[in-house]
């Protein structure tokens, strides 16, 4: 994970209980009961590895100020270094998308397990504001 999801504005972290159920499913090692997917990669026979893995939870930062600075940060780079395609995974795709909304340098975006999608206003469903703070652009027209 490394530094990939820390904030860019102070806050306090407050433990969460069934984050590590969370992170066994949303990591896709398994179900969410816990049982283990079949050909996971990933050390099955080994408890002190997922221990391990689990220990480097970290607070989830989406949220549309942060959304919003890291996108505003990404399309400034980006239009001083030229055009660019970027290469995203996870929520980095929901940055990647509001960058592209900030620079014409941006020429592609390829995306991997992205979990939302910044649409126009009146686009998709109504749904009430979920984890992923790009999910409120969309309502706000942003």
């Amino acid at each position: 994970m490394g530094r990939a999801n820390w904030s860019c504005a102070d806050s306090f972290y407050s433990a969460e209980l069934g984050a590590d159920q969370q992170n066994f499913y949303a990591w896709r090692l398994g179900a969410p009961d816990g049982t283990f997917f079949p050909r996971v990669q990933f050390p099955i026979d080994d408890p002190a590895a997922l221990e391990q893995a689990n220990r480097g939870r970290y607070y989830e930062f989406d949220d549309v100020r942060s959304a919003q600075l890291e996108s505003d940060a990404t399309a400034l780079a980006i239009d001083r270094v030229g055009p660019a395609v970027i290469l995203s995974n996870s929520a980095g795709g929901l940055r990647a998308l509001l960058t592209r909304l900030k620079s014409d340098n941006v020429k592609a975006i390829v995306a991997y397990e992205i979990p939302d999608f910044v649409l126009p206003e009146g686009w998709g469903a109504p749904r009430e504001p979920g984890p992923y703070g790009p999910d409120l652009c969309v309502r706000r027209g942003i």
